[in-house]
């Protein structure tokens, strides 16, 4: 039901303060995954015939409030990944993230096709940011899915084939839980 991609977004990364574009066309020298592995995720996903995939990013994908270590700053990369998933109408796509100090879920809508989904979970362990300036209002944020404290998240997959659900819940440091979000196949084609 799930197939989960992890994928280095540091490695191959350029600088962040690298130019996104020169002379008005994207900078495609700067990436973000980098050719073999974007290749590897692309090949991957085509082949894939779960559900739900998961594409693990240590940073964020869709935010486009993010600062610095977001994927959207590395507009090539982001691009390509984008139009790929529209041109190959892959279904089931949800990006997991975190890094961010806080929880959310981004929601980015999609021409004539189903809205692509950006869970970020953190922190487990280290210090919590808060959510300030023109993020505090993020329009792209599901409402009731910020969490600014220690957290984890629980992914759980349920109900009859072809009916399948993914919920998440997010839970504080002792397991209190802090709010879900929950998601069904259907709602990923």
């Amino acid at each position: 039901d799930v197939d989960i991609f992890l994928t280095d977004d540091r490695y191959f990364r350029s600088e962040v303060d690298i130019p996104d574009s020169i002379n008005g066309q994207q900078n495609t020298g700067k990436s973000y995954f980098g050719a073999m592995q974007m290749e590897w995720l692309k090949n991957s996903l085509l082949f894939s015939n779960a559900t739900f995939k998961i594409i693990a990013s240590g940073s964020q994908v869709l935010n486009p409030y993010a600062d610095y270590d977001c994927m959207r700053h590395y507009s090539a990369e982001y691009n390509e990944l984008m139009d790929f998933l529209s041109v190959q109408k892959i279904q089931g796509i949800l990006f997991f993230s975190g890094d961010r100090h806080h929880s959310e879920i981004i929601k980015q809508g999609r021409d004539g096709m189903y809205p692509l989904y950006d869970v970020t979970i953190s922190p487990f362990t280290a210090g919590v940011s808060k959510v300030r300036g023109a993020e505090l209002n993020n329009e792209a944020r599901i409402k009731g899915t910020l969490v600014e404290e220690q957290n984890f998240g629980k992914v759980t997959v349920s109900g009859k084939r072809n009916e399948r659900i993914l919920k998440i819940e997010f839970a504080g440091i002792k397991g209190d839980k802090l709010g879900e979000w929950g998601i069904s196949e259907n709602e990923l084609k």
